[in-house]
């Protein structure tokens, strides 16, 4: 049974960006370890979006297919995230309010993709779901040996250049924004586009069966060989570390599936990437309005359906939102999609309250362990 942790943002609304607060040149071009089990599959594993990932195809000999699939996801990457210098993401930040970002270019049409997807979801939850969070969450460095609070003063200087309305949308295929000072982060749905992406692009190669882990992101993608249902456990936070084998943690309870085409199974919590300061947990999901770790009373949520690109967005905004406005959320969000539009499905949600109780959506298939 796979068990899925939580997302940890690598790319999210806040801190525990892919290098800490500082900037990098772009993400490594290391191999990929692939292996080939000769028992029906072929397993590939690496490192990106600051967690560990893999893909397991369920036949022999699939080994470029895997390598050729993490090279593409880390071209993504190197596209979408806040700390690579080179990003698209970076070239939005850097820029002032009469340059802008093409949209039409061929090059940053994945940029476009997420930031019309990430535009969206801010304006579904009123701005609690926010990409332009970035200004914040260079202030936060969860990954840090010794993290340290950022000064009231630079959160609330940085707040001032906070809000979605920012980004202007031209009808001269260019994104810009209003003001100086406006920064991307779009770390808490990136993840889930690079996964669709990744699953796509196996499809495309004509995988029939596969899994695909981004660290709190899982895709599965056809059936299983034995036709039986896909199992996902869901991590029970704080019974493990970071370093910690997924497969040799607790879980508390069962997700399963069965179907063609893809599935994604996406959580996100507060109990990984975390610091303790002066006796006060501080955690790297944080609120647009206040510059500072959501007070919320969930701790884990996972969102289950069709698009990786909306569980890790909705995932993110559920936690934000907390527990007595999820459902209501949800089901809203369920009749907005249209069948024919890309992503549509039903799309279910599993919650951890703080006191260690479990909601689940009334069509989630989840089982209590």
């Amino acid at each position: 049974m796979l068990i899925i942790s939580q997302s940890a943002c690598g790319i999210n609304q806040g801190g525990g960006a892919s290098s800490g607060s500082g900037s990098s040149s772009g993400a490594s071009s290391q191999d990929t370890t692939v292996t080939s089990s000769g028992d029906g599959y072929t397993y590939g594993e690496d490192w990106l979006l600051n967690t560990y990932c893999y893909i397991k195809v369920f036949e022999n000999g699939k080994e470029q297919e895997i390598k050729d699939a993490f090279k593409m996801a880390r071209g993504l990457e190197n596209k979408l995230s806040r700390t690579i210098d080179s990003s698209v993401v970076s070239e939005f930040n850097r820029a002032g309010t009469d340059t802008g970002i093409s949209i039409f270019s061929e090059d940053n049409i994945n940029f476009a993709d997420v930031l019309t997807t990430a535009l969206s979801f801010a304006e579904k939850t009123d701005g609690l779901f926010d990409p332009t969070i970035g200004a914040v969450s260079s202030l936060w460095d969860f990954t840090a040996e010794d993290p340290v609070l950022p000064e009231a003063e630079a959160i609330n200087a940085a707040l001032s250049h906070v809000g979605y309305e920012k980004v202007l949308m031209g009808i001269d295929g260019r994104v810009n924004k209003s003001e100086e000072g406006v920064m991307l982060d779009l770390g808490a749905i990136a993840k889930g586009y690079i996964a669709d992406k990744t699953a796509e692009f196996l499809d495309a190669k004509g995988i029939k069966s596969a899994i695909i882990s981004l660290g709190g992101n899982i895709v599965l993608v056809g059936t299983k060989p034995d036709k039986s249902a896909w199992k996902v456990g869901i991590e029970k936070p704080f019974s493990g570390n970071q370093d910690e084998v997924l497969e040799n943690r607790e879980s508390v309870g069962v997700v399963s599936w069965s179907g063609d085409g893809f599935y994604s199974v996406v959580t996100s919590g507060t109990y990984e990437r975390c610091f303790e300061k002066d006796g006060k947990l501080y955690h790297h999901v944080l609120d647009p309005k206040t510059g500072y770790p959501k007070d919320t009373d969930l701790i884990s949520v996972t969102i289950t359906g069709p698009s990786s690109t909306y569980c890790d967005a909705l995932s993110t905004a559920c936690l934000l939102m907390g527990s007595e406005k999820v459902d209501a959320f949800m089901k809203e969000f369920n009749k907005s999609l249209s069948p024919d539009q890309a992503g549509s499905g039903i799309y279910e949600y599993v919650m951890i309250k703080a006191d260690g109780s479990i909601i689940a959506s009334d069509d989630a298939a989840f089982r209590l362990k």
